[in-house]
């Protein structure tokens, strides 16, 4: 974690963590690539065994030992593992999952959520509190069998235009273990951030909860 706290060392760190390592890397082997790969390897296996067996009983030509492949078989070889790309491309993902993992870090700061991703390079994201709208808690099969939760958090809310789409790209703190304190933590900090901007006129955007309890008793003695 000490890198991605390096990113926020001038701000009230209040959380740091990452995903527990056994539950991220169960959701990137049983994910829904899983399904579609099983079932595109299947059919491409049946299809290679029925050309194989078609070909050899419309064509029965006997070869001498230790002679090559004809071109029709080494074509239809290269074409099979062409054809095969989407189960490379779920086994690229599965063998990788570490190296994500590795890079994923999350810190909530007194301003907002500091996150890091990435597979062969490191990317360093922030959103300030300002820019969240509501979050909620996401606990799939794996997230209970592990003990873990993912809180997903919505960013942007009524935003309209064309640059409002960056301000609308949400995130996930995923396979986290105290996601409760986290979920309870962040709600904490976005209904700060509401009450400070209620008395934004007097003291700005941002007070500290002490400022806006003698703010309130001077308006109260002001009425009376």
């Amino acid at each position: 974690m000490a890198d991605l706290q390096a990113y926020v060392a001038n701000e009230n760190i209040r959380w740091t963590g990452k995903p527990r390592r056994s539950c991220f890397l169960l959701q990137c082997v049983f994910n829904r690539l899983l399904i579609f790969a099983l079932i595109w390897a299947v059919l491409d296996l049946l299809i290679s065994s029925w050309i194989n067996m078609s070909n050899s009983s419309v064509f029965p030509v006997s070869k001498p030992s230790g002679s090559t492949m004809d071109g029709f078989e080494r074509f239809f070889s290269i074409d099979i593992l062409l054809h095969l790309m989407p189960v490379w491309i779920y086994l690229a993902g599965v063998l990788l999952s570490f190296l994500r993992w590795r890079n994923m870090e999350y810190a909530i700061t007194d301003r907002g959520v500091c996150y890091s991703s990435g597979i062969f390079s490191k990317q360093v994201n922030f959103k300030p509190f300002t820019e969240i709208s509501f979050i909620n808690i996401d606990r799939g099969i794996i997230d209970q069998m592990t003990g873990c939760g993912d809180i997903t958090v919505h960013c942007g809310y009524g935003a309209t235009g064309t640059a409002a789409t960056t301000a609308r790209a949400g995130f996930s703190i995923r396979g986290i273990t105290d996601y409760q304190d986290v979920y309870t933590l962040i709600r904490q900090m976005l209904n700060e951030i509401y009450a400070d901007a209620m008395f934004s006129d007097t003291y700005g955007p941002r007070v500290s909860t002490g400022a806006q309890k003698q703010n309130r008793q001077k308006q109260t003695s002001f009425d009376k």
